[in-house]
């Protein structure tokens, strides 16, 4: 058996096995409007629009939108489509009309008078636009030409069969005027359009410069060197059906078996792309991605061609890779079923296989993976299968059956040890026998690093010793208390370890010192493998690749995924060198050099559409809504079709919520906004950290009518008249009168302490309407109108901000402007008061509780200022910016706070003030319900002869 076991080893034939590439495939169910796409291109905007036989395709990189007869298309079945530089979307359709898509609409002959005017007598054969941006439209024996001002004229020729092949290849830049010959030798030469051609039969011939390319009914490419009259010819199998160019020297062939890119310079085949499809289309996007149009197959995307895999579909058994490793300067891909695939220098596949080993066995495992290798020296390594181990060194196999192993790492060049689902062992190399045992419980990764041993279980990390005395690191922090995926040590010491579903953690010297999650940027908390290389760190995860710096400490990371041409996004095994990336997962082995994956990443912010009530809406940059009607819905779209989906959008609502916000949702949806003017700030960052550009729409929400600037005045007039009855009334009343006032009074300040919530003094209402009542007796009407005004607004203001919690510290000092207005009005002017705002202070942003400063303001005034006999009275009000508090200051000059109880004591007792004990009240609760705490300091200001200057009252309000 053993000399059966070699021979088989031995004749296992070297395979060359032709690498894929990985496309993206888009198909009807995926939301494509048909599988047979007869053309494409990409517009002004990003979009990639798809003529199809069942309509016309929109698509943002995440949705399909389709467009269809009902939507104003003249047929269903669309045979071209082409993108011009005004941002308008070309359409050829079946039924030999033609019509354009533009903001939102399709402008065909019942609706646009341009369009109405090109005639057609047969269906589009080709549109493409020159450099002087005129638009060229063919068909069967004719070609219109749209001006930039958009004039038609129309030409019409004798079969022009030419023009189906030259027209929609996107080769404007090549060309320098249009030269029109037909079968009667008949020409026409029209400067303004930037292409040339002839045809002689079949032959169909493009001019590049000095060379020109052919292309015969057999699908060959000739190249012709005018000035030496040489040939080459390129054959390749399949009929012809189009052409494309690109910017550079890059030519597409589509024929009936895929598409050949051809280097026209140096006239020679680049790839093959798609082999075995019917491809009528090729183009390149903005972000250089390569879209394949078929003939009943969909829509083909390729990412790059940089990155290629290696399918393994031989024998029927699966292509998943499980593990990588470097071997005989080649690559080694672990595989099920026994299997192994060496890929050498020169990229040649060899298998391995130790089916017999199975069988000897005894045991079936189907699937028997091999899930874990490591090198122990240049010339020996171990596989870990799931039924058994084997030792290859130079050459030779020694096999050990020990299952199901999970686990392989090297302890030196004379131990080994092994994880299994129910033991850890300690093996010698020299004949794999067992020599100790580690650990008794299932292991999902085993590592040795200084001495000691880590135990990877489905409960978390272990660190063993030598003498078996355990640590359990899952009470260090609560991601090393789940499953184990694999862990690695960095050239520093740091022990890296990958988890199930918690991200990544960095463990070292005894202490957790990083934790990386989705929250950091992984793309997923599921990580499934690792590779560590210098300062970077490879984790596959379920969503793809991440490479992660560490060297800066910012640990800045990398993704790739699907959307870079990764054929899965489920990475089982990693291996890099030389910036080639191994990967292995359930489609294969797939290899990539990092540095050739294109980086040209765009990002650009389309508004697909505004609806009120399920109903779309046309907008520019304004709309107003209803304030019965106020349910408005946003959709839009990050086009870079790179990311493939990942895109975060970033947006603000002013007027609603000032603060930036994130979502991944392709629509916000505000069910019922308050009256009120809008502004709406959108932009969406891509998978690379590319910003888009930035979508700034306007729009209001009407006020109620019981809310409108008429309604208030009417209300005001209303009630102003009545006060003016009222008065009159009163006047003519002498003891009624004054009984009903002294009613009406104590009403007013019964109504007003309960609607302040005692946040003014009483005392100052009756004051002030003493103040209204003495100058309507004394029939001084303008200062009572005006002071009676000015009333209102406070009373009116009081109201609002006594509703609120906070409020702004503008509205704070607007509150108390107009209240220390109100008082110099009433006591004739005989103090001044002064509010001073640093300039740190953002007044209209940092919040404070609201009417918190009033009753300290009313307190100097009050009991400082009314008793001052020598000079002029002054408050002075502050606010500033102390660390992280609101520092606001009221100071006075005024009789001090002791001779003012002095004076209180000897005069009756007109009222009794609240406001003091209910702002210290106040201040008490809050203080209680908030963490940082409100501190309100009172001083007595003192002259250098120690008698009173006044009062400074502080207080440091967190912000």
């Amino acid at each position: 058996m053993k000399t059966l076991f070699t021979l088989f080893y031995l004749l296992i034939p070297v395979l060359l096995i032709a690498q894929e590439f990985n496309y993206v495939h888009y198909d009807t169910k995926d939301g494509l409007a048909g599988s047979t796409v007869y053309s494409m291109c990409q517009d002004k905007d990003g979009f990639m629009w798809f003529a199809t036989e069942n309509g016309l395709s929109r698509y943002d990189g995440t949705h399909f939108k389709n467009f269809t007869v009902k939507d104003g298309l003249p047929d269903n079945e669309v045979l071209k489509v082409f993108a011009d530089s005004k941002g308008r979307v070309w359409i050829g359709t079946f039924s030999k009309e033609i019509c354009f898509y533009y903001k939102g609409k399709i402008h065909n002959r019942q609706n646009d008078k341009l369009v109405k005017q090109i005639d057609l007598e047969a269906s589009v054969f080709g549109i493409a636009e020159d450099k002087d941006n005129f638009l060229g439209i063919s068909a069967y024996s004719s070609i219109t030409i749209i001006s930039p001002l958009d004039s038609v004229i129309k030409y019409n020729f004798k079969n022009i069969y030419t023009l189906k092949y030259i027209y929609g290849n996107s080769l404007g830049s090549f060309f320098g005027k249009l030269l029109i010959n037909n079968d009667n030798n008949e020409s026409f030469e029209y400067n303004n359009v930037d292409f040339s051609w002839k045809e002689k039969k079949s032959l169909v011939m493009f001019h590049y410069e000095a060379l020109k390319i052919e292309i015969d009914s057999f699908s060959t490419i000739v190249k012709t060197d005018i000035s030496r009259n040489r040939y080459t010819f390129l054959s390749f199998p399949g009929k012809y059906i189009s052409a494309t160019g690109t910017e550079t020297s890059m030519e597409y062939i589509n024929t009936t078996d895929g598409v050949w890119s051809i280097d026209t310079i140096e006239v020679k085949t680049v790839n093959h792309f798609l082999p075995g499809k019917k491809i009528s289309c090729t183009i390149e996007d903005k972000e250089k991605n390569i879209w394949f149009a078929s003939l009943g197959g969909g829509i083909y995307k390729l990412t790059s061609v940089a990155v290629q895999t290696y399918p393994f579909y031989a024998n029927n058994n699966s292509k998943e890779v499980f593990s990588i490793i470097e071997y005989k300067k080649g690559i080694l891909a672990g595989m099920e079923a026994n299997r192994a695939k060496f890929i050498d220098k020169n990229f040649r596949v060899e298998e391995l296989s130790y089916m017999l080993n199975e069988i000897l066995s005894g045991v079936s495992v189907a699937t028997n993976r091999l899930y874990s290798m490591v090198n122990i020296s240049n010339s020996t390594l171990v596989l870990g299968f799931d039924k058994f181990l084997v030792k290859l060194e130079n050459g030779k196999s020694l096999i050990k059956y020990i299952s199901p192993i999970k686990s392989v790492e090297k302890i030196n060049n004379d131990f080994i040890i092994v994880g299994t689902s129910a033991y850890a062992f300690k093996l010698r190399l020299k004949d794999l026998e067992i020599v100790d045992t580690i650990w008794q419980e299932r292991c999902t990764k085993v590592f040795y690093h200084n001495n000691n041993y880590y135990i990877g279980t489905l409960k978390g990390l272990y660190e063993v010793k030598e003498d078996k005395t355990y640590t359990y690191l899952g009470d260090l922090h609560p991601a090393l208390s789940r499953r184990i995926t694999d862990v690695k040590s960095a050239a520093d010491g740091t022990l890296w370890i990958t988890t199930s579903d918690n991200g990544i953690v960095a463990y070292k010297n005894g202490k957790v010192i990083k934790i990386i999650t989705d929250k950091e940027g992984l793309s997923s908390n599921i990580c499934k493998t690792l590779f560590i290389e210098g300062d970077a760190l490879w984790v596959g995860t379920d969503k793809g690749i991440n490479k992660i710096n560490t060297n800066n400490g910012k640990y800045n990371i990398i993704k790739y995924s699907t959307s870079d041409g990764l054929p899965s996004n489920t990475i089982n095994a990693l291996y890099i060198k030389d910036s080639i990336v191994w990967v292995g997962s359930p489609a294969g082995l797939t290899y990539f050099n990092e540095n050739s994956i294109s980086n040209s990443s765009i990002c650009n912010l389309q508004m697909l559409g505004v609806y009120v009530s399920g109903k779309e809406i046309k907008i520019d940059s304004a709309f107003n809504l209803s304030y019965k009607n106020s349910n408005v819905n946003f959709e839009y779209a990050g086009i870079s079709f790179r990311s493939g989906g990942e895109i975060i959008y970033n947006y603000k609502l002013t007027g609603l919520d000032n603060e930036w916000k994130t979502t991944t949702a392709n629509n916000l949806d505000y069910k019922s906004l308050p009256a009120g003017d809008y502004k709406l700030e959108l932009y969406a960052v891509n998978k690379y950290g590319i910003k888009s550009n930035t979508i700034t729409i306007n729009f209001l929400v009407d006020s109620p009518f019981w809310k409108s600037i008429w309604f208030y005045l009417l209300t005001a007039a209303a009630v102003f008249s009545v006060i003016i009855i009222l008065f009159n009334r009163r006047n003519k009343i002498t003891k009624k009168r004054l009984e009903e006032k002294n009613k009406f009074q104590k009403q007013f300040a019964a109504l007003e302490q309960q609607a302040l919530q005692s946040q003014m003094n009483p005392h100052f209402i009756f004051n002030c309407l003493n103040s209204i009542q003495q100058y309507i007796l004394t029939n001084d009407k303008e200062k009572a109108n005006q002071y009676l005004t000015e009333f209102a607004a406070l009373i009116r203001q009081t109201l609002d901000i006594s509703s609120q919690k906070t409020i702004t510290v503008a509205e704070e000092a607007s509150y108390l402007k107009k209240y220390l207005d109100m008082e110099r009005m009433r006591f004739g002017d005989t103090f001044n008061y002064s509010i001073d705002m640093d300039a740190e202070v953002k007044a209209d942003y940092i919040a404070m509780p609201a009417l918190l400063l009033q009753p300290y303001v009313e307190n100097s005034l009050r009991h400082g200022i009314r008793y001052k006999t020598e000079g002029g009275g002054k408050i002075e009000i502050s606010f500033s910016l102390k660390g992280d508090n609101l520092y606001c200051s009221v100071k006075d000059n005024g009789v001090g706070r002791n001779k003012a109880a002095a004076l209180k004591s000897k005069q009756h007792i007109e009222y009794q003030s609240k406001g003091m004990s209910l702002t210290g009240k106040r201040i008490e609760l809050l203080n209680t319900i908030n963490e940082r705490k409100i501190i309100v300091t009172v001083t007595d200001l003192l002259k250098e002869n120690n008698s009173a200057a006044g009062t400074l009252v502080e207080i440091n309000i967190p912000v």
